[in-house]
């Protein structure tokens, strides 16, 4: 467990997660210790693409789309990969930039 795993470690100043899977640990983090995040989104997803995608994948069990939005919140900076994805309105709760193209 991931997160039982996090808790046992006490110096951890910065979390960098790199997927929209990693929404659960950004919350997470943020909730324990008030660990700073800096969350690194390749998907790009509306909201119902993100609950398709949630339920093409039977293991995941641990994000929906709350706590996407949730995570988006907290995290400390949002990376997008380009400036459409931040502009798309699942991601607006985003503190960030983007890196990459602009389209």
């Amino acid at each position: 467990d991931h997160k039982a795993l996090l808790t046992c470690i006490s110096d951890v100043i910065l979390v960098v997660c790199n997927t929209i899977m990693t929404a659960d640990l950004v919350v997470f983090l943020k909730n324990h210790r008030q660990t700073p995040s800096i969350w690194l989104l390749h998907e790009f997803w509306d909201r119902s693409q993100i609950v398709q995608q949630i339920k093409m994948r039977p293991n995941v069990h641990h994000i929906n789309v709350d706590v996407i939005v949730q995570a988006l919140q907290m995290a400390s900076t949002v990376v997008f990969v380009c400036e459409a994805q931040k502009a798309m309105p699942v991601f607006h709760y985003g503190r960030g930039f983007y890196m990459g193209n602009t389209g």
